[in-house]
């Protein structure tokens, strides 16, 4: 069985040695604790769209947003290679984009 789950969940893209698993556990790490304290890792899309979410916090939103070519250039450096194309900021409240 525990074969059969790893077999779905890295066909759902869930596999704990994909791109967008190793942001979303190790979120801090990559992107650092101030940053990581108010936003998550909402999915890497195929194009390599990263998509954060931050939630009722349009100052860190718009952090993000004014360094977002930083912030993609940090991430590809943590993952190794040229993975992360763009990121989209999104919000509950607020978009970003």
């Amino acid at each position: 069985i525990g074969s059969l789950l790893k077999s779905v969940f890295a066909g759902m893209g869930l596999a704990p040695d994909t791109p967008e698993m190793v942001l979303r556990n190790r979120w801090a790490a990559a992107i650092g604790p101030g940053y990581a304290a108010g936003s998550i890792v909402d999915n890497l899309d195929e194009a390599g769209c990263l998509h954060i979410r931050v939630e009722y916090n349009s100052t860190l939103a718009n952090e993000l947003y004014m360094r977002q070519e930083d912030i993609r250039v940090r991430l590809n450096g943590f993952l190794g290679k040229e993975i992360i194309k763009s990121i989209q900021v999104k919000g509950r409240r607020f978009d970003a984009v």
